[in-house]
């Protein structure tokens, strides 16, 4: 299983991880630059079964209550969430994003385990003669900083 099916897999925080090392061309080698940038426009989708729950929960009704049609296929879909077409009841066409189902159940795990591993990382870089430490270092303490004192 390659880093990218990985981060797919636990979504998420993991993709926005992925998505960050698709950004890092200018640090990081072209294979794992390549490999990641593709999440930033080729997010996984949720089905519509879970789009529906995720719905219904929220808005303590059935679907077809509020909806005159939903589109099945995403207009979008990002790392936490996904965008699909749909209209009223009223006739009114909108936009409507949904949350990935579990997303904010899972968000204080994945946010402990992204911080011990960023802890990881920097004491390896602490303790290592990698070329490009001293630069790579100040942006993954400031990754840290940002994670460690989220709300």
């Amino acid at each position: 299983m390659s880093l990218r099916d990985l981060c797919c897999v636990n979504g998420g925080a993991y993709i926005k991880v992925g998505q960050y090392v698709g950004s890092l061309d200018y640090l990081l080698p072209s294979e794992y630059v390549q490999t990641m940038k593709v999440l930033h426009s080729d997010a996984p989708q949720s089905p519509l079964g879970d789009i529906r729950h995720v719905i219904e929960e929220e808005l303590h009704c059935n679907m077809n209550e509020v909806f005159l049609s939903f589109e099945v296929e995403p207009i979008g879909a990002a790392s936490l969430a996904q965008v699909h077409r749909a209209t009223l009841q009223d006739g009114r066409v909108v936009a409507v994003k949904v949350q990935h189902r579990d997303v904010q159940k899972h968000a204080a795990v994945d946010m402990a385990t992204l911080e011990v591993s960023i802890k990881i990382l920097l004491i390896m870089l602490i303790n290592s003669t990698f070329p490009f430490h001293a630069e790579i270092f100040p942006r993954i303490l400031l990754v840290y900083n940002l994670i460690t004192y989220m709300p």
